[in-house]
C-alpha cells in the first residue's frame, strides 16, 4: 500500500448507452477531479456515432488518456463495467454511470480513506437529485455484514464507490444476470467475501433522476428483475422487504396489463405479498420507502 494519495492510481470507468449529452457532463466531472485518475475508459454497448464523436471532441482537452471502447460481448451496464475493469491499468477502479456526476473531491477523499483505513472498498454518500423534489442525501452505515445488509436502504449505486481491481475481479464483478439492484448484488458478494469497507462522511456523488429511459423505469423487465433478486436473496432479507419487492413487481405487471383479468390477477398478487396490514400501511403512506 502506498503512503500518499498522489501515488494511489485510479482508472475511472463510465458505462454508457445512447446518452451523449449526459455522458459529456459525467466526463467533465471526472476531468475536474482534484486527484486526477490515470485514465478514463468510456464503454458503450452500442457503437453510436454521436458518442464516438463526443469522445473524439473531448479527448484533446482531457488531462489524461480518454479511451472509447465498444462492448460487444456482453451488452448492458454490468457487462460494460466489467469490460472496463478488465481493460483498466490501475490498481484502483472507480465507476461512474453516464447520467451521474462526481464532485471534485471524490477521488481524493476515496484515496485518503483507503490510506487511513487500509480499506479496499470505499463508499461515498449520495446526493439524490430530482426535478420533482428537493435534493436529499443518502448515507450508508458502517459495519454491515451479509446478515444485516438488507436491513437498510441500498447504499451503493454504479457511481459512488471505489474498489481495488483485485477485490472487484475476485468476486466476478457485476453479474449481468441481475437486471435490477445489480449494485446491491455486487455489494452483498463483496461484503460476504470480506466485510471490511470504509464510508466517507461527505456526499460527493450526485445521483441524478431524470426524464428518459433508465434501469429503474417501470417495465416487465424490471418486474422480472425484482423477482429474480428476491429469489436470490430472500433468506437474507427482512420479511417486509421481501413483501414490498414482490408487491412492487406485481404492481408493475398490473399497471402494464392489457386486460381486466390480468389487472385482477396482479392486484391479488399484491394483496398476497403485502397482506392486509401491509396494504393498509401502503394506503396510509406508512410502508417502507
Amino acid at each position: 500500500m502506498c503512503d500518499t494519495v498522489d501515488k494511489l492510481y485510479f482508472s475511472a470507468i463510465i458505462p454508457t448507452h445512447l446518452r451523449p449529452d449526459l455522458l459529456s457532463e459525467a466526463i467533465s466531472s471526472v476531468a475536474a477531479q482534484s486527484l486526477r485518475p490515470l485514465e478514463l475508459i468510456v464503454v458503450s454497448d452500442v457503437d453510436d456515432a454521436d458518442t464516438r464523436e463526443l469522445i473524439a471532441a473531448r479527448q484533446p482537452a482531457i488531462p489524461f488518456p480518454l479511451r472509447y471502447v465498444v462492448n460487444r460481448p456482453e451488452p448492458g451496464a454490468c457487462g460494460s463495467r466489467n469490460l472496463g475493469a478488465q481493460l483498466a491499468v490501475c490498481d484502483w477502479l472507480a465507476f461512474l454511470d453516464d447520467d451521474d456526476v462526481w464532485r471534485p473531491e471524490f477521488l481524493r477523499r476515496c484515496a485518503e480513506a483507503a490510506l487511513l483505513d487500509n480499506a479496499t472498498l470505499i463508499l461515498a454518500p449520495l446526493v439524490e437529485c430530482s426535478p420533482e423534489r428537493e435534493d436529499r442525501v443518502r448515507r450508508f452505515p458502517e459495519g454491515l455484514d451479509s446478515h444485516s445488509l438488507f436491513t437498510v436502504p441500498g447504499g451503493m449505486t454504479g457511481s459512488n464507490f471505489a474498489i481495488t481491481r483485485d477485490r472487484f475481479l475476485a468476486v466476478g464483478g457485476f453479474d449481468p444476470e441481475v437486471s435490477v439492484f445489480n449494485d446491491w448484488d455486487l455489494l452483498f458478494r463483496l461484503i460476504a467475501a470480506d466485510p471490511h469497507y470504509a464510508v466517507l462522511d461527505e456526499p460527493l456523488v450526485e445521483w441524478r433522476q431524470h426524464v428518459g429511459e433508465r434501469i429503474g423505469s417501470r417495465s416487465l423487465k424490471r418486474a422480472q428483475g425484482l423477482d429474480f433478486f428476491v429469489d436470490r436473496y430472500s433468506e437474507y432479507m427482512p420479511p417486509e422487504l421481501v413483501a414490498e419487492l414482490r408487491a412492487t413487481a406485481a404492481s408493475i405487471r398490473r399497471d402494464l396489463s392489457a386486460n381486466w383479468t390480468g389487472y385482477v390477477e396482479h392486484s391479488l398478487a399484491i394483496a398476497r405479498a403485502r397482506g392486509v396490514t401491509g396494504v393498509l400501511k401502503k394506503k396510509l403512506g406508512l410502508a417502507r420507502p
